[in-house]
């Protein structure tokens, strides 16, 4: 039986840069370019008419930009797999895509040959973020900085919902929740507690349930916020 082929969207207001992309994922033999969009209200539109599996997306585009494009998608689609790839390494991008809904961010600086891999991660549940980007915002994360992480000023009804949340989350998924909350990436958390990494990505599916969060960096911002984790002095 023929393997599913990955159906991915690709929004972006540059023709060039989208040419570029649809024409490297040609190559692939498990990907297919369904639409492409050139701004925020395309991407919905094609969104909701192809229904994709991914949807790759720029952030500075016209009329909506893709924060704007996110919320829209999300609204008519909650189970989108959106990834952002872009040029802007601003910490308040990051933290505000991934607050949105984004799965994955992705700079434009990527490796050509990586982008591909980084779809099927997507696919498959992960949140394909470079290694730079991650420990970037899990550095604001752990400090209280950036949208979406700031004291709500209930600090003791945040204890309270932490430690409601550490009761359903075992021994094993608060330690590589903290592992995340690091930066590690899946493959470097087996590493270090020795488990295989497709365990390590179970244990994660398990925490994104029980926490009720959609991806890595949405599960670690609201460990801070809610207590789960105690944030470090800057």
């Amino acid at each position: 039986m023929e393997e599913r082929r990955i159906r991915v969207l690709l929004a972006d207001d540059h023709n060039l840069v989208r040419a570029g992309i649809a024409q490297l994922l040609a190559l692939e033999p498990d990907i297919d370019v369904v639409g492409e969009a050139a701004d925020g209200i395309q991407a919905h539109a094609q969104a909701v008419a192809h229904r994709p599996d991914v949807i790759l997306m720029d952030l500075d585009m016209p009329r909506s930009n893709g924060f704007e494009a996110i919320a829209t998608i999300k609204a008519d689609l909650p189970n989108a797999i959106i990834v952002i790839l872009t040029y802007s390494e601003d910490e308040r991008d990051i933290a505000e895509a991934v607050r949105r809904g984004a799965q994955g961010y992705l700079l434009k600086s990527l490796e050509p040959e990586t982008l591909a891999s980084h779809i099927r991660a997507a696919v498959r549940g992960a949140s394909p973020m470079s290694a730079a980007v991650t420990r970037k915002l899990m550095a604001d994360l752990r400090r209280g900085e950036g949208p979406g992480v700031a004291s709500t000023g209930d600090e003791a009804g945040a204890d309270e919902r932490g430690d409601e949340h550490r009761a359903s989350l075992t021994p094993r998924e608060m330690q590589i929740l903290a592992l995340i909350a690091e930066g590690a990436t899946n493959k470097e958390i087996g590493q270090r507690i020795f488990l295989a990494e497709n365990t390590v990505k179970n244990h994660l599916k398990h925490i994104l349930a029980k926490l009720q969060v959609e991806n890595r960096a949405q599960a670690v911002a609201y460990a801070f916020r809610e207590g789960l984790l105690k944030r470090q002095d800057a």
